[in-house]
C-alpha cells in the first residue's frame, strides 16, 4: 500500500467531519465531491454565500449533492461565536464589531467550529495565504495548553524508494517559524521526527541542515543548527541520535544523519517526549481539537514568528 493510500485508509476508519472555509475555489469544490465520494470523511462543509457556492459549482462540474453548506452571515450561531471569540481576543484589543466581522468571515467562522467541537478539521490554503491561515487557526482554535510553539511540515515523494523512507522526506519547519532559535529548531526536529513516525510507521533518520559541512565555516546561523543538534540529542544520550551537516558527532560515513541520505548512512532519532509542537504531531494523530487545522500550502508567511503575528 503506497503512502497516500494508507492515508486514504485511515481516514476510511476514523472518519472526520471536515469543514472547507474556500468553499467557492474550484479546487476545493472538487475535492469536496471526492472526498465524500470516496468516504474519506464522516461529512463535508462549504463555507460561504450558497448562492456563490452554486455559481462557482456550476462552472467546475462539481455536483453539490451531499455537501452541506453554511453562510456565516446567516447563520443562527453567529451571535454566539463572536460573543466566544470577544471572551478570547478582548484582553489583546479586539472589539465586540471586530468579533463580529471575523466570525463573518469564511476562515474565521470554520475555525470557530473547530473550536467548539462542531466539526473535526479544516483545510484551507487554496485561495488564502498560509499568514492568514494560520492567524485564524492560532487565534480562535489556539494551541494545546501545554503547547509554546507549533511547526509545519511537507513529505516529498521521491521517484528512488532508495531515500528516504521507500522514497519518502519529511522537510520542516517549511512555513510557520522562519527563523527559529536553537531552542525551537531542536523541537522542530523531534516534532518532525515523531510526524515522521506517525504518518510513515517508519523510524525516522533526521538531519539538521546548515550550509557549513562539517564544520568547515563559522557562522551564527552554524553555531545555532549546532546547539540544536546537541539539544535534540539530549532526548537521548546516544550520541548518533540525530545528524548535523555542521558538526557531525554520529559513528557512521560522511553524510551520516542526513534524511536526504540513502538508506543505510542515517542514524535513527530516539523516540521524544513530545508537548511542545501539537500543532505537526497532532495534526498527523488528527487527534487534539487544538491542532485538527492544516493548510494546502498557497502564499508565504511573514517574515516574524505566528506568535509576533498574533500580537
Amino acid at each position: 500500500m503506497s503512502f497516500i493510500e494508507s492515508i486514504r485508509a485511515s481516514a476510511r476508519r476514523n472518519p472526520m467531519r471536515l469543514i472547507l472555509p474556500e468553499g467557492t475555489e474550484p479546487r476545493t469544490l472538487q475535492a469536496a465531491r471526492k472526498i465524500l465520494d470516496g468516504g474519506l470523511a464522516a461529512s463535508v462543509t462549504l463555507v460561504g454565500c450558497p448562492e456563490e457556492i452554486e455559481r462557482a459549482a456550476d462552472s467546475a462540474h462539481c455536483d453539490l449533492r451531499g455537501l452541506h453548506l453554511i453562510y456565516p452571515e446567516c447563520c443562527e450561531q453567529r451571535e454566539s461565536f463572536a460573543a466566544e471569540l470577544y471572551r478570547l481576543r478582548r484582553l489583546r484589543g479586539m472589539t465586540v464589531e471586530q468579533a463580529w466581522m471575523k466570525i463573518c468571515d469564511p476562515l474565521g467562522f470554520a475555525a470557530m467550529l473547530v473550536r467548539l467541537d462542531q466539526a473535526d478539521t479544516l483545510v484551507a490554503g487554496a485561495a488564502s495565504s498560509t499568514a492568514e491561515v494560520l492567524k485564524a487557526v492560532f487565534t480562535i482554535i489556539g494551541l494545546h495548553p501545554d503547547t509554546e510553539l507549533a511547526s509545519s511540515f511537507f513529505i516529498m515523494h521521491m521517484p528512488d524508494p532508495a531515500w528516504g523512507e521507500a522514497g519518502h522526506l519529511l522537510f520542516s519547519d517549511c512555513a510557520t517559524i522562519p527563523n527559529p532559535d536553537s531552542r525551537q529548531l531542536s523541537e522542530i526536529a523531534l516534532a518532525a521526527a515523531e510526524s515522521f513516525r506517525v504518518l510513515l510507521q517508519a523510524e525516522p533518520r533526521v538531519a539538521m541542515l546548515s550550509f557549513s559541512t562539517f564544520g568547515s565555516a563559522s557562522d551564527e546561523m552554524v553555531d545555532k543548527v549546532a546547539e540544536a543538534t546537541a539539544m535534540a540529542k539530549s532526548v537521548d544520550r546516544r550520541r548518533d541520535a540525530v545528524g548535523c551537516g555542521s558538526h557531525s558527532e554520529g559513528g557512521g560515513e560522511k553524510g551520516s544523519g542526513f534524511t536526504g541520505s540513502r538508506k543505510g548512512e542515517c542514524a535513527d532519532l530516539p523516540r521524544p517526549q513530545l508537548g511542545k509542537h501539537r500543532l505537526q504531531a497532532g495534526t498527523a494523530a488528527g487527534r487534539s481539537r487544538s491542532v485538527r487545522s492544516v493548510s494546502s500550502g498557497h502564499g508565504q508567511t511573514s517574515e516574524r514568528s505566528v506568535q509576533g503575528m498574533l500580537g
